[in-house]
């Protein structure tokens, strides 16, 4: 199985998986329905804003998610390794 790399910007928690042709699979521990695809750490958090907001709306929280408020360039990204298997 490959790696897989938890980070954060402080409010959002996602976990990328390295796939082929460059692009990361972007999933979240807070809603495991949460999946996208991004090639770098700034659009995987930008995509998930995206994809929690869409899901959000289609179970009628849409209150819940605020795309507008995506500030994922405006924070310092910690970086965790994850050993395979998780």
């Amino acid at each position: 199985m490959a790696k897989r790399y938890q980070i954060s910007d402080g409010k959002l928690l996602l976990t990328l998986q390295p796939d082929v042709g460059g692009w990361f699979v972007v999933t979240s521990p807070i809603d495991p329905a949460m999946i996208t695809q991004a090639r770098t750490v700034e659009e995987a958090f930008s995509q998930a804003r995206d994809a929690f907001a869409a899901l959000a709306d289609s179970r009628g929280d849409a209150t819940r998610w605020n795309p507008s408020s995506k500030k994922a360039g405006s924070r310092a990204l910690r970086h965790r390794a994850v050993g395979a298997g998780i």
